[in-house]
C-alpha cells in the first residue's frame, strides 16, 4: 500500500506496517515496517503470519512500557489472553506449523479452552465444535472460514466486533450472521468453481503448464478458494481473475508462485504474496500477455507438463488393527498444519462394505472387516468405478455423532488393490 502510506505521511500520520509477505524493493515511509522476511530482520523465525508479527509487537510494547515504569501503579496486561486469536490466524493463514508457530498455536488452543473470549466461544458453538477439544483442523476448516466469510463478501467489521464483544447476546447474533455469510460464500464459490472447471474442461490442457482464468463477474472474495479447488483438481499453478481485475494465485508443490508472477509482473498494476499464494491486480487488455509470460515462467521452473502429484504415506498399517485410541495418540504430535501434517496412513487390500454419495460430491464408505466409516471428499464421481477391494491412503480422526464417538478415516486417495 505504498501510495496510501505516502498519503498518510503527507498528512502527518505516523504508521506502523505489520506484514509477513515478500518485501518490496522500496519500503514505504513508516515509523516501523515489521516483517520477518526483511533481510535486516534479526527475528530468528521467519514463518509468522501477520497476527503472529502483531503479537510480537504487543509483547515488545509491553516490555518497553515495563522498563519505563508504566505498570508501577496499574495492572500489567497478560498478553497470553490474545493467543486464542493468534492461533486461529496462524492456522487459517496456512503458515508453517513449526517452531514458534507451533508454540503459539498450542498455547492458543489451551487459551481457547478457557472460554474467556465470549465471541470466539459463540462462534465455536455455531460451528458445532467441542469447546474442550478444539483442534487445529477445526480452526482451519470450521472457525477460520466463518471469520473470513463476511470479509470475503462485504466487510470484515462483524468478525472484528465478535472478537471484541463481552455481550453474550450480541456474540450469538454476530456468530449466526457469520455462519449465514459462510453459507452464502459457499454457494457463490461452488457456482464459480463449476464455471471455472467447465472453462478448463472445454479447453485442451494437455500442453499447458499453468491455468489463468478470468471472468469479470467472479466475486473477489472467493478467487483464492476457486484457485485452490482448481489446483487440487488439475495440479497446475492457477490464477483466478475476477471483478475489478483482482486476481488470486495458488501453487503446486515445487513452484514459488510469487517468483513466477514476478517474472510476468510487467503486465500487472500491482501484486504481492509469498511462495504458496499471491494476489494481483491487472487490466483486462493485459491478461493475454501476462498468460504468455506466466506460462513461460512456470515451464522454466517446473519443466514440461503434466505434473503428477504424489502422496508419501508415513506408515503402512493393517486396517483391521485401527482403533479410536490411536487418534488420542496422534493428537500428542499436534497441532497439525503446514510443515507438520497429520500422519498419513496406507492400507492394502481393504474390502469395501458399502459406498454412497453424501452432499453432492463426497464419497462415503464403510470399509474393512471392522466396518470403519470413511469419507473421501470430492471423490463422488468415482462411485460407479469403485472396486470391491481397494488400497487407501488416509488420515484417522474422531467422528462424534449424537454423542457417540467413532473412528473415521479421511481418505486422501484410492486405487484398486491389484495395483502394485
Amino acid at each position: 500500500a505504498q501510495r496510501e502510506l505516502e498519503l498518510a505521511e503527507s498528512l502527518g500520520l505516523d504508521t506502523i506496517v505489520v506484514d509477513h509477505h515478500k518485501v518490496p524493493e522500496v519500503l514505504p515511509p513508516t515509523v516501523a515496517c515489521l516483517n520477518p522476511q526483511r533481510e535486516d530482520c534479526e527475528f530468528p523465525f521467519k514463518g509468522l503470519c501477520a497476527a503472529g508479527v502483531a503479537f510480537m509487537l504487543v509483547v515488545a510494547l509491553r516490555r518497553h512500557l515495563r522498563e519505563k515504569g508504566w505498570f508501577e501503579n496499574q495492572p500489567e496486561p497478560d498478553v497470553r489472553s490474545l493467543l486464542d486469536i493468534v492461533a486461529v490466524a496462524t492456522v487459517a493463514d496456512m503458515v508453517p506449523l513449526e517452531k514458534t508457530n507451533r508454540v503459539l498455536v498450542t498455547a492458543g488452543l489451551k487459551q481457547m479452552a478457557k472460554q474467556e473470549r465470549v465471541g470466539l466461544t459463540a462462534l465455536i458453538t455455531v460451528a458445532k465444535v467441542d469447546s474442550q477439544r478444539v483442534s487445529s483442523s477445526d480452526l482451519g476448516f470450521r472457525i477460520g472460514p466463518r471469520i473470513n466469510a463476511r470479509g470475503r463478501l462485504s466487510h470484515a467489521g462483524a468478525a472484528v466486533e465478535l472478537m471484541l464483544t463481552n455481550d453474550p447476546d450480541l456474540a450469538s447474533r454476530l456468530s449466526e450472521s457469520l455462519d449465514t455469510a459462510n453459507r452464502e460464500r459457499r454457494e457463490i464459490q461452488d457456482h464459480a468453481v463449476l464455471e471455472a472447471t467447465e472453462c478448463v474442461d472445454q479447453a485442451d490442457l494437455s500442453g499447458m503448464a499453468s491455468l489463468v482464468l478470468a471472468k469479470p463477474h467472479w466475486h473477489p472474495g472467493v478467487l483464492g478458494l476457486i484457485a485452490a479447488k482448481l489446483v487440487n483438481r488439475y495440479n497446475r499453478p492457477t490464477i483466478i481473475i475476477g471483478e475489478g481485475g483482482k486476481g488470486s494465485a495458488r501453487t503446486i508443490s515445487g513452484l514459488d508462485i510469487h517468483a513466477a508472477i514476478d517474472s510476468a509482473s510487467v503486465h500487472l498494476e500491482r501484486f504481492g504474496g509469498h511462495k504458496a499464494a499471491a494476489g494481483l491486480t491487472i487490466r483486462e487488455e493485459s491478461i493475454a500477455g501476462f498468460c504468455v509470460d506466466f506460462e513461460h515462467a512456470v515451464r522454466n521452473a517446473m519443466g514440461e507438463p503434466p505434473f503428477i502429484p504424489t502422496l508419501k504415506p508415513d506408515i503402512e498399517f493393517n486396517a483391521d488393527h485401527l482403533n479410536l485410541h490411536m487418534v488420542d495418540e496422534m493428537e500428542e504430535l499436534g497441532p497439525f498444519g503446514q510443515k507438520n501434517p497429520e500422519p498419513l496412513f496406507f492400507s492394502r487390500s481393504v474390502p469395501v462394505r458399502s459406498s454412497r454419495i453424501v452432499g453432492t460430491t463426497h464419497l462415503k464408505l464403510n470399509v474393512g472387516d471392522q466396518g470403519i466409516d470413511a469419507i473421501a471428499f470430492g471423490m463422488g464421481e468415482h462411485l460407479s468405478a469403485l472396486p470391491h477391494t481397494i488400497d487407501i491412503a488416509y488420515r484417522i480422526e474422531r467422528n462424534v455423532f449424537r454423542g457417540r464417538e467413532n473412528l473415521q478415516l479421511r481418505i486422501e486417495d484410492i486405487r484398486p488393490s491389484d495395483i502394485n
